[in-house]
């Protein structure tokens, strides 16, 4: 018992990362580890927590458990956010010679009650701020090679990398594999099918059972159709600007059947505030050695390349940007590309915005979800909606769930997004945004 004590006493310990030279040892080994063996979540693998330690602890002698480094590592990432929103303030209020903000006194008082690491950053500096950006944001990144169909530039031609035959070592009467030198070691697993193709069966067969059973009480099965609710609602000489008339197109949208989708007025789907939904997807790719640590992205081990793009509510990509390596991060695929001039990135309408997961800002044009609030429709099988917040996350999740659909029909049409062939780089490239 008084080992156990003494033992637990030990862990309670509070260690000290004032030392800078310990910090970007950490932010270092943190990336080193990312980059090796990818992320779980938003943090590192058990595996990786190790080595970090380990390196910590025969550098500079500095003994720190998992939970504390996890602790600093979310309190980086949390600083290094809130510098990064001052940063991007208007007014100048950065000063990259000191790296500190030029803020008075309210504004402090304003930020700090929207952020709380604002409050940190009053009183000390981030620490290696590329370092961070490397880590949080995949600042290692640097998109070579990138490009999009919309693209004011011309077409890039020259390789960042060329996969040859000598790399991949395979006679010419064998087809490549993925556990070649060239592409990501970990070897091709069989992919399990999603739930949604199931959930959606099963949910059309419950509603067609439905139909039948209003067709035959009623005697006529045509009152019931899909093409006929637009009439029936029609015929009861509501005014297309009537809200009944937009609650009763709402009842019929729940179902979440596309048939019912196709079936609305344009000149209804016109007056909604959401045009399409934005998101990131990975794709396979193939590339030598020496560059696998920017590409292994979220997937295991394997080398990815992500691809920002944007589809409408009838499932057809309306805007793709590929060539970006996995380690980086949506928010800043998009952050980029919109404020790239170049790029032809089609903003939306002032009263107009596209739909997008947690993972970008809430900001105009962009209408991102509630944060720390239940959002993924699994999350509601169980259990309804029952704050504000959730019924708004449920229905935004509802609207946003076509761009998953659409990207699961794109891969499972053309497999060779999930297992790229050993092409030269732009063609991979070249090869996901023709597909779209």
């Amino acid at each position: 018992m008084e080992q156990t004590s003494k033992t637990q006493q030990q862990k309670r310990v509070r260690v000290s990362w004032k030392d800078p030279n310990v910090v970007k040892t950490f932010l270092e080994s943190c990336i080193t580890e990312v980059g090796l063996n990818g992320n779980e979540g938003a943090s590192l693998k058990a595996l990786s927590w190790k080595k970090v330690a380990d390196t910590l602890k025969s550098t500079h002698n500095f003994v720190v458990d998992r939970k504390q480094m996890w602790n600093h590592f979310d309190y980086l990432k949390g600083k290094y956010g809130a510098w990064l929103k001052l940063k991007n303030k208007t007014g100048n209020v950065y000063d990259p010679s000191t790296n500190t903000f030029n803020l008075t006194l309210e504004e402090w008082e304003l930020e700090i009650e929207t952020n709380r690491y604002v409050e940190s950053l009053r009183t000390t500096s981030l620490p290696y701020p590329d370092l961070c950006a490397r880590l949080f944001e995949g600042g290692m990144s640097t998109c070579v090679g990138g490009y999009g169909p919309s693209s004011k530039d011309p077409l890039p031609t020259t390789e960042p990398f060329v996969v040859i035959e000598e790399e991949i070592n395979v006679s010419s009467d064998q087809a490549p594999v993925s556990s070649t030198p060239c592409s990501s070691h970990a070897p091709v697993e069989k992919q399990k099918h999603k739930k949604t193709t199931k959930d959606n069966s099963e949910l059309d067969e419950k509603l067609i059972k439905f139909l039948d059973t209003m067709a035959s009480k009623y005697g006529n099965y045509a009152l019931v159709s899909y093409e006929s609710c637009p009439q029936k609602l029609n015929e009861l000489g509501w005014a297309k600007d009537d809200p009944l008339y937009h609650i009763a197109f709402s009842l019929l949208m729940g179902n979440r059947n596309r048939e019912t989708w196709m079936t609305i007025a344009s000149e209804i789907a016109k007056e909604w505030g959401a045009i399409g939904t934005l998101d990131g997807t990975l794709i396979h790719a193939i590339v030598p050695a020496s560059h696998q640590t920017a590409y292994r992205g979220r997937g295991g081990g394997r080398c990815y390349q992500n691809v920002l793009e944007i589809c409408d509510f009838n499932m057809i990509f309306t805007f793709v940007w590929t060539g970006w390596e996995g380690i980086v991060h949506d928010s800043r695929i998009l952050r980029e590309v919109a404020f790239n001039p170049r790029s032809g990135f089609p903003f939306p309408p002032q009263d107009k915005y596209y739909l997008c997961d947690v993972a970008y800002t809430n900001a105009r044009g962009f209408l991102a979800p509630y944060r720390n609030t239940r959002y993924w429709l699994a999350d509601f099988r169980r259990r309804r909606a029952l704050t504000k917040e959730e019924r708004f996350n449920h229905a935004h999740a509802q609207l946003r769930n076509v761009i998953e659909r659409t990207y699961g029909v794109l891969k499972a049409r053309f497999p060779i997004l999930k297992q790229m062939a050993p092409f030269p780089f732009t063609t991979q490239r070249n090869v996901k945004y023709h597909l779209s």
